[in-house]
């Protein structure tokens, strides 16, 4: 691994677990056994650093994973897509365990952190909710053209309805250090989504 992956990872790490404003770079470039100048060549400053956590970590893997969604959809005509998106909510709830619930999720937790304070930061979060949205969107027209879903179905109320949904599960189980709360959250979004499907 190189040097700006190590101090990027490392910095993801510790922001999962401090938030941004927590994280004291130095520290960690400590704990990596650089030098700051080694940190300053990769980033200028801490905001910087932020932003390409954001950009090269947290973009693409919420991103990817709808993205892959869709494509699945595209390339399989017999995949339902409620069931695709069903599977891919189960997929991102399975990360979350008893141990690390607590945490929250990395995406919700620095829009709430960051947004206000820094219009970067803003940007850069508002585009990965943009991109999840038009993913599953795309997915949810898709299953509209393919007859699979109700007919008075809104793709996009319901994509931003999914996004809130999930990340609203997460929110109560960081409140209450709970994987169960979580769970009972994330299993009525999945119930309220399959009650879409045109059977």
């Amino acid at each position: 691994m190189d040097t700006r992956t190590a101090i990027l990872e490392k910095n993801y790490e510790a922001i999962l677990q401090k938030g941004f404003q927590g994280v004291r770079t130095d520290k960690v470039v400590a704990d990596l056994g650089i030098t700051k100048g080694a940190f300053y060549h990769y980033f200028p400053n801490k905001n910087m650093l932020g932003y390409a956590v954001v950009d090269e970590i947290i973009y693409p893997n919420f991103v990817g994973v709808w993205e892959d969604s869709y494509q699945k959809l595209i390339k399989n005509k017999d995949t339902h897509a409620i069931d695709l998106i069903c599977q891919t909510i189960e997929k991102i709830a399975s990360f979350s365990t008893g141990e690390n619930i607590s945490v929250g999720c990395p995406l919700n937790n620095l829009i709430q952190e960051m947004s206000a304070i820094d219009e970067g930061f803003r940007q850069k979060l508002a585009a990965i909710i943009d991109k999840q949205y038009f993913f599953i969107q795309a997915v949810l027209e898709k299953g509209k053209e393919k007859q699979q879903i109700k007919l008075e179905v809104n793709p996009n109320e319901w994509s931003y309805f999914i996004i809130a949904g999930l990340e609203g599960s997460y929110t109560i189980g960081k409140a209450k250090n709970n994987i169960e709360a979580f769970q009972a959250s994330i299993n009525s979004l999945l119930m309220a989504l399959r009650s879409l499907k045109n059977i």
